[in-house]
């Protein structure tokens, strides 16, 4: 028999003398088989053996990583209530009872915001696309520096959804609404943004939104004001934060509130939900909450409201009826009140009481204004504590900027650990910008 053939019938006892070892570049790794003949009835020398020389090429493992979707947070709502989705996009025909709150302003310019980077190259299918996602939601669930108060910040409230873009220039408005990508409102603790040069607190605000997303992408655009605000000498207080990736965004909304010794602000969804504020009622000697929020249910629940909430259910079209009136149904029964301990001077108090409903329920602007503004108008009384007074937008928080509570109530400075301004510390600057004015003399042209 040839020594290079292998009779019918033989067995083959193979033994690896090589291992396949993990390298950076392509490997050629041998098996070393002996092949020992032994034919059947066959009588050779078992050491007679030829080793055959068999490359073996590196095997490929292909990583899969798995990563979980990160659950979306909203907050405010309790077991019996469910929040609508806000769309920006509405179907063609009629709007929508909840359709998407419309913006303040009729110009329509185009524009881009300036940018010296780049457009992103399409993506391009990566075995290290997953890992790299991976190790970014870690660093993003390790949370930002402790620099930042870590606490549940209370609610900011505005007039109304559209209320801090209200002095904007409506071409940037435009170019804000038009420009792609994920991107949420910045609002300055403090007023710092109402100061004339925007340069300090923009780029403190600009990196800190670096820091805490620890990424080099988002930009940062400064309010600019109309023809009419600067004649009155308004400035608009917010930013816009721009080009975050989906993580960041979820990131920057979850505590809402971000206060360092440098800088506090306020973020803010582009397109915000209706505010839960509805107006405070004061005259009542009393700071039993539960016996005002039986007279607002009261009223709430009479005819008189019935007929006008059924007038807003019959505006549209019959398709939308049935919809529109469950959803005002929820947003009635939603309703809650909250005891203001409000102080007159000489230390008296006078206590006012705020009416809440969930206002993102009510996702187009107008229906919500002409609920609010009825509500507000009816009259609220008992035999027991007479007739109270309702007032829309009571107060304007010089610190967190809320309609719902004056500056000496703000509920930000006794949050422990709190690294944003203070009441003294305003209440400094408000003297010393009194001390300024009083020294200036103003020309007249």
């Amino acid at each position: 028999m040839p020594a290079n053939t292998v009779s019918e019938g033989a067995t083959l006892n193979t033994t690896t003398v090589a291992r396949v070892a993990a390298t950076s570049g392509p490997v050629e790794t041998q098996k070393n088989i002996k092949i020992r003949r032994k034919a059947l009835h066959s009588t050779e020398d078992a050491d007679d053996v030829r080793p055959i020389i068999v490359p073996v090429l590196p095997t490929l493992t292909v990583i899969t990583v798995s990563v979980p979707a990160e659950a979306m947070r909203v907050g405010n709502t309790d077991a019996n209530t469910s929040i609508s989705p806000y769309s920006p996009s509405e179907p063609s025909g009629s709007p929508p009872l909840f359709s998407s709150p419309l913006l303040v302003h009729s110009s329509h310019s185009e524009g881009t915001i300036p940018t010296t980077r780049a457009p992103p190259k399409p993506d391009t299918p990566s075995l290290m696309g997953p890992v790299e996602a991976a190790i970014r939601r870690s660093m993003l669930r390790h949370g930002p520096p402790k620099k930042y108060t870590e606490a549940t910040m209370p609610a900011i409230y505005d007039a109304y959804p559209s209320a801090p873009l209200q002095h904007m220039d409506p071409d940037l408005v435009d170019t804000w609404e038009n420009y792609p990508g994920n991107k949420l409102l910045a609002h300055p603790f403090d007023g710092k943004a109402c100061s004339r040069n925007l340069d300090g607190v923009k780029f403190k605000i600009f990196s800190a939104v670096l820091e805490i997303t620890n990424s080099q992408s988002p930009g940062l655009s400064p309010p600019r004001p109309s023809a009419a605000a600067i004649e009155a000498g308004f400035t608009p207080p917010c930013f816009l934060i721009y080009d975050l990736t989906e993580d960041d965004r979820q990131l920057l909304l979850e505590r809402s509130v971000w206060s360092s010794t440098n800088v506090t602000f306020h973020v803010t969804s582009f397109h915000p939900t209706c505010p839960d504020f509805l107006f405070s009622i004061k005259g009542f000697g009393t700071n039993r909450t539960e016996d005002v929020c039986q007279i607002v249910h009261s009223v709430w629940h009479d005819d008189e409201t019935e007929s006008f909430l059924d007038s807003i259910t019959e505006s549209f079209p019959r398709g939308e009826r049935a919809n529109a009136k469950q959803t005002i149904s929820r947003f009635i029964a939603s309703m809650w009140v909250t005891l203001l301990p409000v102080k007159q001077s000489g230390n008296i108090l006078a206590p006012q009481f705020n009416v809440y409903a969930n206002g993102s329920l009510i996702l187009r602007q107008a229906v919500w204004t002409r609920l609010r503004e009825y509500l507000a108008d009816r009259v609220y009384a008992s035999s027991l504590l007479g007739n109270g007074t309702t007032e829309i937008t009571p107060f304007h928080c010089s610190i967190c900027r809320s309609v719902d509570h004056p500056m000496g109530l703000c509920p930000f400075p006794d949050i422990k650990g709190w690294n944003g301004p203070s009441m003294r510390r305003i209440i400094e600057n408000m003297k010393a910008s009194r001390s300024k004015t009083r020294g200036t003399v103003r020309r007249h042209t």
